[in-house]
């Protein structure tokens, strides 16, 4: 029989991303202003991007090819 298992370096207070979310909107919310916002979300250790949801959060740029890919080792025709 083997004992209850652990896991290693488990934070047993660690918040999944949801709850990063949903703790991040409610400081959002309720703070006086910017300042009071930020100083709040430092102390919780959270930060402001967890405030957003992944249809919220920037694109990621990735550049386009244009056209045929062409080999450096040979000279292009005129």
């Amino acid at each position: 029989m083997t004992g209850p298992r652990e896991l290693p370096n488990a934070d047993p207070f660690a918040l999944n991303r949801e709850q990063r979310r949903q703790a991040a909107r409610v400081v959002a919310s309720t703070a006086h202003d910017a300042d009071d916002c930020g100083f709040l979300l430092d102390v919780l250790g959270l930060a402001p991007a967890d405030g957003l949801t992944p249809a919220d959060a920037p694109p990621v740029h990735t550049p386009k090819l244009l056209g045929r890919r062409r080999s450096t080792a040979q000279p292009r025709r005129r």
